[in-house]
């Protein structure tokens, strides 16, 4: 009796808000209080000096599927928790300084653990997990003294998921049955020089081993379908990637070139999570035919990025892919990209035609617009012109005559060479999708011919003053 008049009193004492907000009902469970919303199935807060609590599966008859945003924060007389069966959710900063608590059994069922959940448990050396997590924040457990466990190597949720290495070895083979790779799981550390990663490994987390500046060798297994973003920035290992695209399973996982206009190789199926991000000398991208997905943060905050060209056997753009960046997505209509472009509010824009003296030009590489000028491969739409193109892939220069007037072009150029004078164009030929592209306008008007633009159809027209 002296236990319920207690649980009462600190009832009473909560703000009327806490008790009226949306009337949840408060039900008893062990030497607690709880505020559960049987709707939704959350516990959303708690009265009284709970010591050991079981968190029951349901409540009042209800199933509890999640424990709400900071609902059992700062509870210091907590000790104990053992979650039943059946819960989904653990919210950020449900747990967050529980100093006391010591000792928390998670379900089989448990599927996420958000932000700060555990964090400042500054007593939590114990945390059981009957099952797999699919995800874990990688400040699920700050200042929790479990997470610094050294009796293994390797600390694991349900033996698949690797929420962080302990170890201090150079050379690390990580147990077989991990699946994923938790966010900053080996961050930091600099004692690691060669990783070698299992077979069924699919998925290695945002910053997994940034940081680990004398890792120099990485075995990646044929399963790894997912690099999440920065996982191996400032590593040896990324360092030693000299080319333009560094690519694992055909996933481009980062960018490293200078270029403006980018085209990426064919074979890539997918652009994986920050491969360009921040990048902000590029202006467009031209994607391959055999791309797949676009990851989240792909192309995020490219300040100077305008124009991508999407290919119809894209399947999966993520939403937060362009996040910060003011970019044209150019595709076909009814593809997936024009209907992730209306469901995002992003600009999108059909290829653009090129019709020259009434006929039109068909191209292997679809033209687009970049900065304000029409680019187009320079041997379709030029021969369609009657005039001779050469290129030289030595000097990487273009030649183009009619008989009375050549110019030569040089790719990054804005300065041409017309019958010996030099001029300067409005905008350079760059290399995309393996085809050199001219600004159509400028050159075209070279050789005398008008040039002009029809938006509701999408069409440069080309005609010769003949």
């Amino acid at each position: 009796m002296k236990k319920l008049i207690s649980l009462m009193a600190a009832l009473m004492l909560l703000p009327a808000s806490a008790c009226a907000e949306a009337r949840i009902p408060v039900y008893r469970v062990d030497e607690a209080l709880l505020f559960f919303n049987k709707t939704t199935g959350e516990i959303t807060g708690f009265a009284g000096e709970p010591g050991w609590l079981t968190i029951p599966a349901y409540i009042g008859g209800n199933k509890v599927v999640s424990i709400g945003r900071g609902a059992f924060a700062d509870c210091q007389s907590l000790r104990k928790v053992v979650i039943e069966e059946g819960l989904t959710t653990i919210a950020e900063r449900a747990f967050h300084g529980c100093d006391g608590l010591f000792e928390v059994w998670l379900p089989a069922s448990a599927s996420s653990i958000g932000d700060e959940a555990f964090g400042g448990c500054e007593s939590l050396k114990t945390v059981s997990f009957a099952g797999p997590v699919e995800y874990v924040s990688a400040s699920a457990f700050n200042e929790a003294p479990w997470l610094d466990s050294t009796e293994s190597e390797f600390l694991t949720a349900g033996e698949t998921l690797l929420i962080k290495y302990n170890g201090s070895a150079k050379d690390v083979i990580l147990p077989a049955g991990v699946r994923r790779i938790a966010a900053s799981a080996f961050a930091g550390n600099t004692a690691i020089e060669r990783v070698s990663l299992p077979e069924g490994l699919t998925d290695i987390g945002d910053n997994a081993f940034v940081h680990c500046e004398n890792l120099s060798n990485v075995d990646f297994p044929k399963s790894l379908a997912h690099v999440g973003v920065g996982a191996f920035d400032g590593t040896a290992w990324l360092r030693r990637q000299t080319g333009e695209f560094v690519v694992v399973n055909d996933m481009l996982i980062a960018y490293n070139g200078s270029g403006s206009v980018v085209s990426v190789p064919d074979g890539i199926t997918s652009v994986s999570c920050g491969a360009f991000m921040s990048n902000d000398n590029i202006a467009a991208v031209y994607l391959p035919s055999s791309l797949v997905s676009i990851e989240e943060g792909a192309f995020s905050d490219c300040g100077s990025l305008t124009a991508i060209i999407v290919p119809d056997a894209v399947q999966l753009i993520d939403n937060y892919a362009f996040t910060g960046s003011d970019v044209t997505l150019y595709g076909s209509k009814g593809s997936y990209a024009e209907n992730f472009a209306e469901r995002n509010g992003c600009a999108f824009s059909q290829p653009v035609n090129v019709d020259v003296d009434g006929h039109g030009v068909y191209f292997d590489v679809a033209p687009i617009i970049i900065d304000g000028s029409t680019y187009v491969p320079m041997r379709a739409v030029l021969e369609q012109m009657g005039l001779s193109v050469l290129w030289n892939s030595i000097t990487r220069e273009a030649t183009v005559t009619n008989g009375e007037t050549t110019v030569t072009a040089a790719l990054g150029s804005v300065g041409v060479n017309v019958n010996g004078e030099r001029r300067s164009v409005s905008s350079p030929p760059v290399m995309l999708g393996g085809r050199v592209m001219l600004p159509v306008r400028a050159f075209a008007e070279i050789f005398g011919f008008n040039v002009g633009w029809n938006n509701s159809l999408r069409t440069v027209t080309i005609n010769s003053q003949r």
